[in-house]
């Protein structure tokens, strides 16, 4: 039976590395790992999230091959739509990347995602890259909160049946961006 990632997992993960070495400081690989785990604590929640909302009556198996065909890139691109940080928008997404910008959550979670990705490649691939205990706990942080709006925002009013807006555009554009991995 597959057992799929839990972001909050990666956190406790994540925590559990930063916070090593109590009576000295924890030791560079588990702090450049804590990063990398923050990261795909964020990467595994947006993957989860935006598939309960494409697939919400999938099975768990048709769930786990749709996530992932996901790609960082594409999630990346998406939120430098919504960041506005390349001209590179497309004309077709202009005006929901625009809508998308109304939501201050939204754009924390843009935001989070392009910081945490950006020092988990420097975690993983730079090795002058340093990191102190504190910065570390700093994007564990930064992390966990942008999970927490994530969740927030992808809840389905049992009303409507629908969750917040902004959320959906963000999901289809996510969803837009995965490509079809082979097998």
């Amino acid at each position: 039976m597959a057992r799929p990632i839990e972001p909050a997992e990666l956190l406790l993960q994540a925590n559990q590395l930063a916070s090593r070495g109590k009576t000295t400081p924890p030791r560079t690989v588990d702090l450049r790992q804590a990063v990398s785990s923050a990261y795909y604590a964020l990467y595994h929640c947006i993957t989860r999230q935006v598939t309960l909302y494409i697939l919400p009556q999938a099975q768990s198996s048709e769930r786990y091959e749709f996530v992932r065909h996901f790609k960082h890139d594409g999630i990346l691109q998406v939120c430098n739509w919504i960041l506005r940080q390349n001209d590179q928008t497309p004309a077709q997404t202009r005006e929901c990347s625009s809508t998308m910008r109304t939501s201050k959550e939204l754009l924390t979670i843009a935001d989070t995602f392009k910081q945490l990705q950006q020092q988990r490649h420097q975690a993983d691939y730079d090795h002058g890259a340093e990191f102190t205990k504190e910065e570390v706990l700093g994007v564990i942080q930064l992390s966990t909160a942008a999970i927490e709006i994530i969740m927030r925002l992808s809840k389905v009013n049992p009303i409507t049946l629908r969750c917040d807006p902004t959320f959906e555009l963000f999901a289809a554009h996510v969803t837009l961006k995965a490509q079809m991995r082979p097998v």
